[in-house]
């Protein structure tokens, strides 16, 4: 899988503890055991112990590898399914909003189609785990029954948009945290955004911009409704708004030399490559 810039590999998850173990015994190679391999409060240990029962039926270790391989055949097919779907019906812009094209994913099958939805809410409500699939099958009902009111889930709101679907972080669920950067850090912000600090000037916060921030944008004419920049980051220092990254916002006493950045980084989880600037199409 793939997370935050970061992929997650299992090279040898084909091969047995026993075989692993009897190479690193014969080659003398220290190894650790995991002490959750025993602990009966997770599924898998409770399962390895039905293995010999199983084995007696006819669904040994082999078997039942061949039969996981078979399903990791499918699913790949179904994710790369899946991402092609994406490029046709999914546009990304660099605020971490998502547009739906309804039509274009109408010609997918039910099982694609669940998955890009499942991952629309893991990128842009900043999830590492994907949602309950019955939650994603009703979102997927709503979607092909073409309601005007919206719905949510996994923190996103899905609304009809200038005939696609829009999908933005929600803005009351949980609230955002707020991360304090110094000069010249970054960090993972509301598990969407890197956010870099300017390399001078006193440490900064970074937080939603939410209503607060902006009234101080509102007369200004951003393109941009309320209800999606309240939940842009924002860059704060001792009560006063610095900058807003994605609306271009600076504060005017910034020296020039303090620049500030916050870039969306889940677009890899839709199986896409590049973003739309969010001004290019409000």
């Amino acid at each position: 899988s793939y997370w935050n810039g970061v992929s997650l590999v299992r090279p040898l998850l084909g091969v047995s503890r026993r075989s692993l173990r009897a190479l690193l015994e014969a080659r003398g190679i220290a190894f650790a055991r995991d002490p959750s391999n025993a602990d009966e409060r997770y599924a898998r240990v409770r399962m390895r112990r039905l293995l010999p029962r199983l084995a007696r039926e006819g669904l040994d270790e082999a078997r039942l590898a061949r039969t996981a391989a078979r399903m990791r055949r499918a699913r790949e097919a179904l994710e790369r399914a899946a991402r092609e779907a994406c490029h046709r019906a999914v546009c990304v812009f660099d605020a971490g909003v998502c547009d739906i094209d309804a039509a274009a994913l109408a010609g997918e099958s039910e099982e694609v189609t669940l998955r890009v939805l499942s991952r629309t809410v893991m990128a842009v409500g900043g999830h590492v785990y994907p949602p309950r699939l019955d939650r994603v099958e009703r979102l997927a009902r709503w979607l092909n029954a073409g309601s005007r009111p919206g719905c949510t889930l996994g923190g996103c709101r899905f609304e009809h948009w200038r005939g696609r679907v829009r999908v933005y972080r929600e803005r009351g669920r949980g609230g955002f945290a707020t991360v304090t950067l110094r000069a010249g850090e970054t960090a993972l912000w509301d598990g969407r955004f890197h956010v870099r600090a300017a390399a001078c000037g006193a440490p900064a916060q970074v937080r939603a911009l939410q209503p607060a921030g902006w009234r101080v944008l509102r007369g200004l004419g951003f393109p941009l409704p309320a209800r999606i920049a309240h939940t842009l980051p924002s860059i704060w220092r001792n009560g006063r708004l610095l900058a807003v990254p994605h609306l271009n916002y600076r504060d005017r006493a910034l020296p020039a030399r303090a620049v500030f950045a916050a870039d969306f980084c889940n677009l890899a989880l839709l199986g896409l490559d590049a973003m739309t600037p969010i001004a290019a199409r409000p």
